[in-house]
């Protein structure tokens, strides 16, 4: 969890200038932090005994027993701390020597940098013992869900094999888990739906495809019959790729309910659930995802910001260039999974006058990556758009669900065209009602296919949550995430289509006034230069705070740091000069972001403001609280990526 106590360090050495050298250092570096030094190995260990520290430095040269002898034993009476070995002799073999008998980190007292590295090292040891707890709690909670969940949790492999499946598999079909581990699914679906089954699981290895409450039957056995017998469920499920450029099938993922009377069950025999319990189940799982995603994000920042910084000082054909590629992908990977997580937990996201046509051309890549060879993709983009007050994040959505429709609706290829205009917004516009609103100028949005098209009936439940077709092409979920988008963002959405005839979406948003930058000043420079101007950084997080301020120092800002809301005050007030920026998380403890901005902003009228947080829930959830002109950043950013922001805000006119 987020360090809210001063840190307290143990320095084990007999070298009194290195202990000098090293307090100086880390106090610098750690204001407020205990360190306690003490001289022989037995000191540390009755010290370890009675009290607990952070992190232990550990000078291998002792007189009597060696750091050596006492490291093993050490780890044992303080089995929670980091532990840093200081050794004269440092190379491979006696890293790992060391590492294997307990030590976190081994650093070499020779290195003419060592005290500059012995902070950031430290840091980076707790936080990675931060992770590990956290990376803990997160699969007990997992745990938990998926042995208690009353609904059945499976995953399949490339093949359609299972190789996960939680213990409520045998309440529903009377085999237990481990009965059914490597066998294909197709052998638990009623005959009758295997067809349907079988094509879902194989659309999925084509490209992005999730299926929503989808009715099927499976065989389950029976203690009253030698036969199986057929038992309604509803299956939810989405299929799992790797992160590469081109995405690679990696399986399955989903969960089945249940069904009596229509509806889902929380097991077979039991009663049907109401609307608002099933709603409240769903509430509470989105908001579990949140919080999972958000402090994943805080660690995807660390892995990802740390390696992009060593790929940028270590040249191409280093040996290690290699692995700390491998690591870079590994963060990729698992910022894209927490930003589908972040995706379903998000019921609202912070609005902004934006130029639709920046959006869509930053997500033409991932448009024609989505159709691809089978569907041409034709852009047409009108100049001088306009703008619109809407959440990017939710505009991207937006245009992703429509794309995601239109080439299910393609199977055998054809064309989808994404058009913008101006127009005046007219009631009773391409051919139904559109709203009540009163005319005016509007942007609008047009997605064209050449597919299968859809009849009346269809067309009339495209709203409803969970509506999907008889035969399976239209993700019902996705579009009645369309039409809520669209109402949030005040627009209106209307579809014109017709078996064989293709589908039109339009939607319309009323243009704002505000002015917003060209496409051309919103992309990021190539290089930016050196900076001079002050920023104070705020984030309780060690490793991410660290991270930050190199990558500002490097450009060349003055930052000023602190763990915390009051520290932050309190630099504030101390700070004679100017404070150019405030960067600040959301989520910290006791004072949050919001709450230290509106403290500030009175005191430094002309310090500009910029957000962070791993969880957009909570720069929404207190939307009201925001100042006028602040800006948002999202973890896990990259360093370039902070680097272009900070730019971008100070550059804004006040």
């Amino acid at each position: 969890m987020p360090q809210t106590a001063p840190l307290s360090f143990l320095l084990v050495s007999e070298r009194a200038e290195e202990i000098k050298r090293i307090t100086q250092r880390m106090r610098g570096f750690y204001p407020g932090c205990h360190i306690e030094a003490v001289y022989t190995a037995e000191e540390a260990l009755d010290w370890v005994s009675r009290r607990t520290c952070d992190a232990a430095l550990l000078d291998e040269r002792l007189s009597g027993r060696s750091g050596l002898e006492i490291l093993s034993e050490l780890r044992r009476r303080s089995a929670d701390a980091a532990i840093l070995v200081l050794t004269d002799h440092y190379d491979a073999q006696v890293s790992t020597h060391l590492t294997q008998a307990g030590a976190d980190h081994v650093l070499s007292l020779q290195s003419p940098v060592y005290l500059a590295e012995l902070p950031v090292v430290t840091g980076t040891m707790l936080e990675h013992r931060d992770r590990l707890a956290r990376l803990d709690l997160a699969d007990k909670r997992a745990k938990f869900l998926f042995e208690t969940i009353k609904d059945v949790i499976y995953e399949l492999d490339p093949d359609g094999r299972f190789v996960a499946l939680s213990p409520a598999v045998a309440a529903l079909l009377g085999h237990s888990a481990e009965e059914l581990l490597g066998t294909p699914y197709s052998t638990v679906l009623a005959p009758q739906d295997r067809d349907r089954g079988e094509r879902r699981v194989n659309e999925r290895r084509t490209g992005a495809r999730a299926t929503h409450r989808l009715a099927l039957r499976l065989m389950a056995k029976t203690e009253a019959s030698p036969d199986t017998q057929a038992v309604p469920v509803e299956c939810s499920a989405t299929g799992l790729y790797s992160a590469a450029r081109q995405p690679r099938f990696l399986g399955t993922i989903g969960v089945l309910a249940h069904r009596t009377n229509g509806r889902p069950s929380t097991h077979a025999h039991a009663r049907p659930l109401d609307e608002g319990a099933w709603q409240e189940k769903v509430e509470t799982v989105r908001r579990l995802a949140g919080r999972i995603a958000h402090d994943f994000n805080n660690m995807l920042t660390i892995v990802t910001g740390y390696s992009q910084l060593i790929l940028n000082t270590i040249a191409p054909d280093n040996p290690q260039r290699h692995r700390i590629e491998e690591i870079a992908k590994a963060g990729e990977r698992a910022a894209d999974l927490t930003r589908q997580l972040l995706a379903f937990s998000r019921r609202d996201a912070p609005q902004e006058i934006l130029d639709i046509n920046v959006v869509i051309a930053d997500m033409e890549p991932t448009l024609r990556q989505l159709t691809g060879r089978n569907v041409r993709l034709a852009l047409t983009l009108a100049p001088g758009l306009g703008r619109i007050n809407a959440a990017p994040v939710q505009i991207r959505e937006l245009l992703h669900q429509l794309a995601v429709n239109a080439v299910e609706a393609m199977p055998d290829g054809g064309r989808l065209t994404i058009a913008t205009d101006r127009v005046e917004w007219e009631q009773g516009q391409d051919g139904r009602q559109v709203d009540a609103r009163q005319p005016g100028p509007a942007v609008r949005l047009t997605v064209s296919d050449t597919g299968v098209g859809m009849d009346p009936e269809s067309q009339a439940r495209l709203a409803e949550p969970f509506f999907t077709t008889k035969e399976g092409k239209w993700l019902g979920l996705g579009l009645a995430m369309v039409y809520g988008i669209a109402a949030q963002s005040g627009g209106v959405i209307s579809v014109v289509s017709a078996p064989g005839q293709g589908t039109t979406f339009t939607v319309h948003w009323p243009r704002v006034d505000e002015k917003t930058r060209p496409i051309d000043q919103l992309r990021a420079p190539a290089a930016l230069p050196k900076n001079v101007a002050t920023i104070l950084l705020v984030e309780d997080e060690i490793s991410i705070r660290s991270l930050a301020r190199t990558v500002l120092e490097e450009q060349g800002y003055t930052v000023l740091e602190a763990g915390s809301a009051a520290e932050a005050m309190r630099i504030s007030d101390q700070h004679q000069g100017p404070i150019h920026l405030l960067l600040t998380d959301v989520v910290m403890p006791g004072m949050n972001g919001f709450e230290l901005a509106a403290r500030l902003n009175p005191l430094r009228p002309e310090m500009k403001l910029l957000f962070i947080s791993g969880y957009t829930g909570s720069f929404t959830a207190q939307a009201h609280a925001v100042p006028a002109g602040a800006s948002f950043l999202p973890k896990p950013f990259m360093p370039d990526t902070l680097e272009h922001k900070v730019r971008e805000v100070l550059d804004e006119p006040r």
